[in-house]
């Protein structure tokens, strides 16, 4: 099985762990892709890490 498969595969499956829905993730991403945001203000709103916030922009987490 290849790593990114592998990768889905458990992002998938830990989804009931997620502190945030699908759609806060898409509000998220466009907030700070717009700029409206920084990745240090939408971690703040969102509640979650500065990491985290990176991560999920660059779509290596949901």
């Amino acid at each position: 099985m290849n790593r990114k498969l592998v990768n889905k595969y458990l992002l998938v499956k830990n989804y009931w762990k997620a502190k945030l829905s699908n759609r806060e993730v898409e509000t998220l991403r466009q907030m700070v892709e717009s700029g409206e945001l920084t990745q240090k203000q939408a971690a703040e709103k969102f509640e979650i890490s500065k990491g985290q916030v990176s991560k999920i922009i660059n779509h290596k987490q949901r």
